[in-house]
């Protein structure tokens, strides 16, 4: 049973927030009168576009953190602010898997780096 509701997720989740914001386009210019569904689909975009942007925030696509040599300083987040990010994934209508395994490996590295320091840290102390 939990397959086919996972099955059902996915299906669902597969839309891209470019199809759904081709959608209202497409309303806004064919259609003559203002619909219910299309101002759901709008706050739907909205809310999905800042999920989006967020996790781009949090953990930016590889070839986006290095400009010509040069790294790019990143503002710092908590561990419970990229963790609450990947829950709120499940109210984001659209397909959020890439951005999932960003946020993943994110906290991954973050996880491997804070077990070395506290190697190294047990090292200095002891």
């Amino acid at each position: 049973e939990s397959d086919t509701a996972t099955s059902t997720i996915a299906q669902v989740k597969s839309i891209s927030l470019n199809e759904v914001n081709s959608a209202i386009e497409s309303a806004e210019k064919d259609l003559t009168v203002d619909l219910e569904e299309v101002e759901l689909l709008k706050g739907l975009a909205n809310q999905s576009q800042d999920w989006f942007d967020r996790a781009l925030e949090f953990a930016p696509k590889r070839n986006k953190r290095i400009v010509r040599g040069k790294k790019i300083l990143q503002p710092k987040y908590s561990i419970q602010e990229v963790v609450s990010l990947i829950e709120s994934s499940c109210d984001i209508p659209m397909d959020t898997t890439k951005e999932i395994e960003r946020l993943r490996m994110l906290l991954s590295d973050v996880q491997s780096w804070r077990l070395q320091a506290q190697v190294k840290l047990r090292e200095i102390i002891d």
